[in-house]
């Protein structure tokens, strides 16, 4: 009786190590850079990871933000012009877009930042228009308004909108349109 009781408990453990092994099969190994983690939620379904393919439903993607530290000098975050720092932060978004249009919406819709961060795009009204991948490249047309409080805010600008689309590993190059403008174009007839 102890024997057959043992070779059951064998038998279940061997049947659960291989649908676990056939379940984690099908990943993918990770780059060293950040990649976009999605959950699914009720009702929807599990879209193939893409940073521009947009989901059939709603989908909650984590992704991360870039804001920045004023004068912080690259001490808690990547040092960008007038010694600032990029700082990421986490935040989960349910959506239909693709991953790469809801990091970007998330950095220029959210007009209350985080505490002791700056958000250049407070004062603007950037919407994504496209966001297209091709061979690595991501090619970014925004639409709308845009303000400055300084001189500083054109490296924060171009930083913030750069690193927040660099974060996912299918991403290597980025060329971002503001109004059909190009933006280092469009950002120096702002001044």
């Amino acid at each position: 009786m102890t024997k057959v009781i043992g070779g059951i408990l064998v038998v279940a453990l061997l049947a659960s190590l291989a649908v676990l092994f056939f379940i984690n099969s099908g990943k993918k190994p990770q780059s060293g850079l950040p990649q976009i983690s999605r959950v699914t939620t009720p009702g929807t379904k599990q879209a193939q990871p893409s940073t521009t393919q947009t989901p059939a439903q709603e989908q909650r993607y984590t992704v991360k933000v870039f804001f920045v530290k004023i004068d912080d000098n690259g001490k808690t975050g990547r040092k960008i012009g007038c010694n600032d720092s990029l700082i990421p932060v986490t935040r989960s978004v349910v959506s239909k877009d693709s991953a790469l249009k809801v990091a970007l919406t998330e950095l220029l819709t959210k007009k209350d930042g985080e505490p002791g961060l700056y958000n250049v795009f407070t004062q603007s009204d950037l919407t994504v228009e496209n966001a297209i991948l091709e061979n690595g490249k991501a090619t970014i047309y925004l639409k709308g308004t845009y303000s400055f409080g300084g001189v500083c805010d054109t490296p924060r600008f171009k930083e913030q909108l750069i690193e927040t689309a660099k974060q996912f590993g299918d991403v290597k190059d980025v060329s971002f349109f503001i109004n059909n403008i190009p933006l280092d174009k469009a950002l120096s007839a702002k001044g």
